[in-house]
């Protein structure tokens, strides 16, 4: 066991490589996540969130995850390019990007 507020990098996965690991090396998504929320929505918003904070962006509309209904979390087919090309590289020049749960 570990103390957790000193937790070692490899007991834990970033959000690029748990989106990755099931793009392509057979991770189940459905294994990521905590409580009810499990799956490639919750890593396709962490993997936005992680990019994000490496921009120095902290705060966004993403920070309300919790708050999308159910029939919203989802990934789109048209999301997925952007995704692996963020979960590879989080720290390329920052992307906004607008919740498509959100009310515009």
């Amino acid at each position: 066991m570990f103390d957790p507020a000193d937790v070692p990098r490899q007991a834990f996965l970033t959000a690029g490589q748990a989106w990755l690991g099931c793009r392509g090396a057979g991770l189940d998504p459905n294994h990521c996540g905590h409580g009810e929320v499990t799956g490639e929505w919750f890593i396709k918003v962490n993997v936005i969130r992680d990019h994000y904070v490496v921009n120095a962006r902290e705060t966004s509309a993403w920070d309300d995850w919790r708050g999308a209904p159910k029939s919203k979390r989802v990934v789109g087919e048209h999301e997925v390019a952007l995704l692996d090309d963020l979960a590879a590289r989080p720290d390329q020049p920052l992307i906004e990007l607008h919740p498509d749960w959100l009310e515009r």
